[in-house]
């Protein structure tokens, strides 16, 4: 009898526990969105919320917490008011919202703020911080006017185009750097100079005054290049960087010729053995 008693007992308490869990999945995900969606309503627009609802003995609605969610921040969550599962890439916004102490600097500061950065963490700060600061890439194009340091461990040749494609002003940049590795294609250090003059041309502006010429496939073929297109008419700065002087690369014959197209040059740095 005790077997017995027992048995049933223990098929009732399984039945209510299957039970309970099924009505909470048939629940709707209600705390879901609202996770989703209150980090981004700012402090007095909540307040409002509830001053409303206990003023008018009503409860708040997720349609209204969804509504008071500010436009510009609306990208966060789907037709329905959840999280999106991915979101898409992020192009443009207001310029400072909801960054704290940011949103009462102005522009002019910001920018004086971001020309102690380095090439690589100004371009960091533009595309990864946040929506927002986006549009810096447009508001401040004289952050990218530079892209001669060596803040890029690993830049070649190849990624330079890409940089190059993606500087809001191309036509404005006064100094560049040609980093080359092992790997890279010495025609791609030629296709740079054509990219840079064609942009200089069509816009009719000056010549870049400083040019880094850095790795060890910046061969002599590129000389010929820089001469022909008067890329060192303006150059006041010229630096050769962990070059090779060697029969294949033929560098050091080709560095007279290039001198001579130099009129303006006040800073020269090259290879020991390219000197003598």
């Amino acid at each position: 009898m005790d077997d017995d008693d027992r048995k049933p007992a223990a098929k009732r308490t399984t039945r209510k526990q299957g039970a309970t869990s099924k009505k909470r999945k048939a629940n709707p995900g209600d705390d879901d969105t609202l996770s989703a969606v209150l980090p981004w309503i700012p402090r007095a627009q909540l307040e409002a919320l509830i001053t409303s609802s206990v003023s008018n003995r009503k409860a708040i609605t997720s349609e209204e917490v969804i509504d008071a969610m500010p436009e510009h921040e609306q990208w966060r969550i789907d037709s329905s008011g959840k999280k999106k599962k991915s979101y898409s890439p992020v192009k443009s916004g207001p310029e400072r919202v909801n960054t704290g102490a940011f949103d009462n600097i102005d522009a002019a500061t910001m920018l004086n703020i971001f020309m102690y950065l380095n090439c690589k963490e100004k371009y960091t700060c533009v595309t990864s911080v946040c929506k927002g600061w986006r549009e810096f890439k447009v508001t401040m194009p004289s952050l990218f006017l530079d892209l001669s340091d060596n803040s890029w461990r690993k830049m070649t040749a190849e990624r330079t185009l890409i940089l190059m494609d993606w500087v809001p002003n191309l036509a404005q940049i006064t100094a560049l750097r040609i980093k080359t590795q092992d790997k890279c294609n010495p025609n791609t250090c030629k296709q740079i100079i054509k990219t840079l003059v064609a942009a200089k041309k069509k816009a009719n502006a000056p010549m870049i005054t400083k040019l880094v010429l850095h790795g060890p496939k910046i061969y002599g073929s590129l000389i010929p290049e820089l001469i022909k297109n008067e890329v060192g008419k303006n150059l006041t700065s010229l630096i050769f960087h962990s070059v090779s002087v060697t029969q294949k690369t033929k560098l050091g014959g080709a560095l007279a010729s290039l001198f001579k197209s130099l009129p303006r040059l006040e800073e020269l740095e090259m290879p020991q053995r390219a000197a003598v």
